[in-house]
């Protein structure tokens, strides 16, 4: 009975440790900066890249995506009319270093570790969340409420 107590108490601990989430956004300034489109004061389209650190595929993660997808949304500049965020996985040849001494990389980026995107249409007040898979099976996933970051845009 004792053992079993220990034991209980062991995974607790264990479970306890891992339940912490470390996540850390890199910007892909490159990759970002190449795919907006700009017309006269209105920016049409503005697209950011973000590599992430310490993904992994879980509910409470897929949580704190969303939260820093609306954060983006809240701080947008008035003139963006849509805007859209990709979100890698890091890996061996996606991460800054790789990608800035082979730019031609991030083919195998979109293939391989884009895992998340999401769109936000202003004019429509819409918001689109896809998540991708390696395979680039895509699934429309529930939209994560930003109403209370976006009733000012």
């Amino acid at each position: 009975m004792k053992r079993l107590v220990i034991f209980i108490l062991f995974l607790i601990i264990i479970y306890g440790c891992n339940s912490r989430v470390d996540l850390r956004f890199e910007k892909w300034d490159s990759y970002s900066s190449m795919q907006n489109i700009i017309r006269k004061d209105t920016i049409v389209i503005f697209n950011e890249a973000y590599i992430i650190h310490g993904y992994k595929d879980n509910n409470k993660i897929e949580k704190l995506l969303d939260s820093f997808f609306c954060e983006r949304v809240a701080l947008l500049d008035k003139r963006i009319d849509q805007y859209h965020i990709s979100l890698y996985k890091i890996s061996k040849k996606t991460n800054l270093k790789n990608l800035k001494k082979h730019p031609n990389d991030y083919f195998y980026s979109d293939l391989n570790d884009l895992i998340w995107s999401y769109d936000f249409y202003k004019r429509f007040k819409y918001i689109m969340k896809t998540k991708i898979n390696k395979y680039q099976n895509k699934t429309i996933i529930e939209m994560p409420d930003c109403s209370s970051k976006t009733d000012s845009l």
